[in-house]
Parts: structure tokens; C-alpha cells; sequence
């Protein structure tokens, strides 16, 4: 008896397991704007933003990948930094303009969660192309330590 009950627990544990497991994940949504990948654009990302321009303005090597750099161009712009000092410039896709258009659609989404990035950049060819060139160069890849999605660079 004991060890049908056994039996039946053991199985009935494993069908839970089987019901909770997802088959496969779906990729992520790609929001331009969402520099930590934690699914939401928010201050914190206009913050990441600013210290990576500031960093790169006094010629250090910025805090974020290249990745994060990517999903933070959402104007499609780049900024060439130190621009007389030959070698020593920088070319930066992060800009000031950058950080300001991800704090407006913040403050903006406060009042309409409908309002997206594109609306509050403006639909320009460049942020469309920006946000098709990060898609074919980075794919989501999951990390179990910060339970969210990474974006690393695509291989071929």
C-alpha cells in the first residue's frame, strides 16, 4: 500500500513538472530604449545611457556591450566624440538625445501605456533601421543568474 501511494505521488510530482515546464520559450520582444533587458524602459535605463556617454567622454571604455549600445540608439543616431583629435575619436551611437527620448517615453508611458518609442522618437528610417540592424546582429539567450534575457551577437 505504502508503496502505491509512493508511486502515485512520485507520478502526479512528475505530470506537475511536465505541466509547468514550457516547451519552448518564444524570443523576447525587443524594445529599443531597454539598455538592462529587463523588459521595461525606465529611468534606469535612461541612467545606464547617461554614464555610458559620460564614461566614453572623458575616453574611458563606457559600461555598456555593444549589445546594450545597440538597443540604446533609438534615435538611429551616432555622435563622433573628440572629433579634431584624429586616431583618438570616438564615434558613440549613444548620444544625450538618446537618454532624453527614453525618459520622455517613460514620463510619457505614465499617462498612456499605449504610447510607444517610435511615437515619441518619431518614426524616422533611421530608428526603423536601427531597430532591424540590432535584431539581425544580437538573439536573446536566457540567464539563469539574472533570471531575464541577454542579447549576444548572432553567429555567421
Amino acid at each position: 500500500m505504502k508503496k502505491k501511494i509512493f508511486t502515485a505521488i512520485l507520478t502526479g510530482a512528475m505530470l506537475c513538472g511536465l505541466l509547468t515546464t514550457p516547451v519552448s520559450a518564444a524570443e523576447p520582444e525587443v524594445r529599443m530604449g531597454d539598455v538592462n533587458f529587463d523588459g521595461a524602459v525606465d529611468i534606469a535605463d535612461a541612467q545606464l545611457l547617461l554614464m555610458d556617454y559620460g564614461e566614453r567622454l572623458v575616453q574611458k571604455p563606457g559600461i555598456l556591450t555593444d549589445a546594450q549600445r545597440a538597443i540604446g540608439n533609438v534615435d538611429g543616431e551616432s555622435k563622433t566624440l573628440f572629433d579634431g583629435l584624429g586616431p583618438d575619436a570616438i564615434v558613440t551611437p549613444i548620444t544625450i538625445e538618446d537618454a532624453q527620448f527614453v525618459l520622455n517615453y517613460y514620463l510619457v508611458n505614465l499617462v498612456d501605456a499605449a504610447i510607444t518609442m517610435e511615437e515619441v522618437v518619431g518614426v524616422t528610417e533611421k530608428y526603423l533601421q536601427a531597430e532591424q540592424a540590432f535584431l539581425e546582429k544580437y538573439k536573446p539567450v536566457w540567464n539563469d543568474e539574472t533570471d531575464r534575457y541577454d542579447y549576444v551577437e548572432r553567429e555567421g
